[in-house]
């Protein structure tokens, strides 16, 4: 299995809603470095992480060990809590519906077969 590591960019942070935010990110796999980035109107923080790292492994395309670099907690955080949603029709454990389920659902097929891990990491330098 090739090792890949992903870097996750963006300029909106957490659930408040903004107009406009950007995003970039950055993989690094078998010594190519691959970029992409994007704009996403109306949206908020949680969601444009959401699509970077969905857009990311969009460019997979091979089974991998992938290190996601992120900022995000609210990406770290909720992986744990995938499967449980999805079998609880996308409601949290207080029956409340989970925000963002349409990217979770297709951020989890993604992910499916690779060997992922999450590190958070201040990408400030980065950015």
């Amino acid at each position: 299995m090739q090792e890949v590591s992903i870097m996750i960019l963006t300029k909106a942070r957490g659930p408040e809603r903004v107009k406009a935010a950007g995003f970039k990110y950055i993989m690094n796999c078998a010594g190519a470095k691959i970029t992409g980035s994007g704009r996403v109107e109306d949206t908020t923080g949680n969601r444009v992480v959401l699509i970077a790292l969905i857009e990311a492994l969009k460019r997979m395309k091979k089974l991998s060990l992938i290190t996601v670099w992120t900022e995000s907690n609210y990406l770290i955080q909720s992986q744990g809590q995938l499967d449980q949603w999805k079998q609880n029709g996308w409601r949290r454990t207080n029956g409340a519906p989970v925000k963002n389920a349409d990217l979770w659902e297709e951020l989890r097929q993604l992910q499916k077969g690779h060997a992922i891990r999450y590190r958070y990491e201040n990408l400030d330098m980065y950015k």
